[in-house]
């Protein structure tokens, strides 16, 4: 399908995405990036090529967006770091749905970035959410604890409390409850005479089987090991 300038133009002017962005509007991003890119979703549009172009031109033009509104602000390791993501985002375009995930990524890494000068943005409320849910998790490491269950408790959806905690802490939230059960599991074995089997159902494991063999995973020792080395270093 040929397209005039004013057509191309259109396309691929990033600016509103990357306003959004700079004004911490993630939801408003994603929306005009939806919009934009629902071009590429007819048939006779769907080309790979001018798909990369796109999320070249979607990269850069966020990118240069906040260099110029943050420049003395970024953490220029973190940037790289993301730009790197991005790139690899883009890598991976390979039909439409790829290339909806490629910019999504895109806009939720530099997103991620931003320097925070705003309590009220939605990425401190984010973060906000996902400390509440930490919280929630240290008092209740004996319990169950269920996605569904902690974002009840914090008054989220599961979906967005699961996409926060990988956004805000690097991990998904079954890793970062498992994390700090071992790491109370640490602190009993190396400071009490509790017997494994006590320690694994305090801390939220429902077989010591399972908890020697996820405190094993996290720590390279067993838990009967770790215990002997701690109480040789006091």
């Amino acid at each position: 399908m040929m397209m005039c300038k004013s057509t191309w133009g259109k396309l691929y002017n990033v600016s509103e995405i990357s306003e959004a962005i700079v004004t911490k509007n993630l939801g408003l991003a994603l929306q005009l990036f939806e919009e934009q890119s629902s071009f590429f979703a007819y048939p006779e549009n769907a080309n790979i090529e001018l798909m990369g172009i796109y999320l070249n031109s979607l990269d850069r033009g966020i990118y240069n967006s906040l260099m110029k509104a943050f420049e003395n602000s970024f953490d220029i390791c973190t940037l790289y770091k993301y730009c790197q993501n991005n790139f690899q985002c883009a890598k991976n375009c390979d039909n439409y749905e790829n290339f909806l995930k490629a910019g999504r990524c895109i806009i939720q890494n530099y997103f991620n970035a931003l320097p925070c000068q705003n309590t009220h943005c939605q990425k401190c409320e984010g973060n906000a959410h996902v400390k509440k849910a930490q919280e929630y998790i240290k008092n209740n490491l004996s319990e169950p604890l269920t996605l569904e269950e902690v974002a009840e408790n914090v008054f989220i959806s599961k979906a967005y409390l699961s996409h926060l905690f990988k956004n805000c802490t690097g991990i998904t939230f079954s890793d970062y409850v498992t994390s700090q059960r071992i790491n109370k599991a640490k602190l009993k074995l190396a400071s009490t005479n509790e017997s494994i089997t006590e320690i694994a159902l305090s801390c939220g494991f429902s077989q010591s089987s399972y908890f020697a063999t996820s405190f094993k995973k996290a720590t390279n020792q067993t838990p009967r090991e770790f215990r002997a080395s701690s109480k040789l270093q006091t």
